[in-house]
């Protein structure tokens, strides 16, 4: 059971001869289950102090595992009889057996995230650096840099076969970047990304998984790159043109975010530093690191609730606390739009900041009726203030006068920066696009797959789609001015 006062984990396996079933919880309560007969039977007493944390069948009549009472007891005993058939001395890894049940898999090992154990010799003898590995025969199956399965031989290590997956679908999406024009298009899941040209229908780079990236006209990226292993997370300027990689600034543990070409970084003053107060948050430009701006937050910090890099930043404060009054005070406009702020903890203020410069482009009061509703994300470009609730809607506010001027249907907005346009998913695979100073539907899209970005193209007239069969759509968009009636 989770989430009560007491936990217990719980391991469960079947027998490789789909004869019986077993499971064990670290509270030392155990069952064992015959599915010929579904009748439950008693263990003998090494096999079941063996199910208490790990453990895995090594073949119909053997079990490995960890006796975490008597850790010397741990190994591998007959089952279900108990006899020992061999001690072993195991760690808090994960343990499963290969197909080749003369090996064990232990996850991780030092400096590696997968070792194989031998267990005619009792010795590792293989390890990788990645964490898919099987073992059939005298051969294993890895995952490999690129992505591909290669086969190698256990006792050379030399690769004999390699295969190439079929394409799947893109899962969610850590990082997306695209050029104005886009051509050059770099995305990344959690373990790999890369970069594409979409003009020539190929990958140009293919690296592990970044957190951020901004792309030029040319295809140049600038990309934070994850940790992996000893290799600290960094920044990595990649170029097409010559094909070269370089790293740029080591980020580690560094309280910082990407958001296109600016660098969000985050310093707490104080000691307490889980306490949102005496925070400084700076913008530093991607590509050389210098401090484009600054601003201070003595009571309590914002958080960062946007997350398209081709937008404003939208920060936001519970609305009646000292950090979100700080702000009013200290800002003429907003003192004035807001006097005294009527409003309370449960609703929201919110700040969009310009990214490259850190100026206040605009702010608003967005009050949920008693918390009967969250905020799940905000964007924003131009005028547009877009807020995602918990409720599948978007509430539309203008910068200008802070006040709200619509609600739509839908998620994961997409405000076009140069024309009143906001593309919405709402249906799977379905997007539709809405002008913001009507808030009328003007087209809907239906696609076989789900969507897995959007964007907006700097050039006015097309809507950027990908998909998750890893389709790229160029959608020529109707012209502004024209209305739903003369169409």
């Amino acid at each position: 059971m989770l989430g009560e006062s007491n936990a217990y984990i719980i391991e469960t396996h079947f027998s490789p001869d789909e004869r019986y079933f077993l499971a064990g919880a670290m509270d030392g309560t155990t069952l064992a289950l015959d599915l010929g007969s579904m009748q439950t039977f008693s263990l003998a007493g090494p096999v079941k102090g063996l199910l208490s944390r790990d453990f895995a069948f090594v073949g119909a009549d053997k079990i490995v595992g960890v006796d975490v009472s008597n850790p010397k007891n741990s190994g591998v005993v007959k089952f279900p009889s108990g006899e020992s058939v061999q001690k072993l001395q195991l760690g808090d890894q994960r343990l499963d057996a290969a197909a080749n049940t003369r090996y064990l898999l232990l996850r991780p090992i030092k400096d590696h995230p997968v070792g194989v154990l031998d267990l005619q010799t009792g010795k590792i003898v293989l390890a990788t650096d990645k964490n898919s590995l099987d073992i059939f025969g005298d051969n294993y199956v890895r995952e490999r840099l690129d992505g591909d399965l290669g086969m190698l031989s256990v006792t050379e290590r030399k690769e004999i076969s390699r295969v190439r997956l079929p394409m799947g679908q893109l899962g969610s999406l850590r990082a997306f970047g695209i050029s104005s024009d886009l051509r050059w298009m770099a995305i990344s899941e959690k373990s790999r990304g890369g970069l594409w040209d979409l003009l020539a229908k190929k990958r140009v780079f293919y690296v592990r998984g970044f957190a951020g990236a901004a792309v030029s006209g040319d295809g140049t990226v600038e990309a934070d790159i994850s940790k992996f292993e000893n290799t600290k997370r960094t920044m990595v300027h990649m170029e097409p043109a010559t094909g070269r990689i370089e790293a740029g600034m080591e980020i580690g543990d560094t309280q910082i975010s990407q958001f296109g070409y600016v660098l969000l970084r985050t310093t707490h003053k104080d000691k307490e530093q889980w306490k949102p107060r005496n925070v400084l948050l700076e913008g530093l430009d991607v590509k050389n690191n210098a401090v484009l701006w600054s601003h201070a937050y003595p009571k309590e910090a914002p958080t960062v609730v946007s997350g398209r890099p081709d937008g404003n930043l939208v920060l936001s404060w519970p609305a009646n606390s000292e950090g979100a009054k700080l702000e009013i005070k200290n800002d003429a406009t907003l003192t004035q739009r807001w006097p005294k702020m009527d409003a309370g903890n449960e609703d929201y203020f919110l700040e969009v900041l310009e990214p490259h410069s850190g100026k206040i482009v605009g702010s608003s009061l967005l009050r949920t009726g008693k918390a009967s509703f969250r905020i799940k994300g905000a964007e924003s470009c131009g005028d547009w203030l877009v807020v995602s609730d918990s409720r599948n809607r978007l509430l539309v506010y203008s910068l200008k006068s802070g006040e709200q001027t619509g609600i739509l249907f839908g998620r994961r907005p997409v405000i076009s920066p140069v024309s009143p346009y906001l593309a919405a998913e709402n249906e799977r695979g379905q997007l539709t696009l809405y002008d913001l100073n009507t808030l009328a539907r003007r087209e809907q899209y239906v696609f076989t797959s789900p969507i897995a970005y959007s964007y907006f193209a700097a050039d006015n007239r097309r809507l950027f789609v990908l998909t998750g069969n890893q389709t790229a759509y160029f959608i020529m968009l109707p012209k502004p001015a024209e209305t739903a009636a003369n169409r």
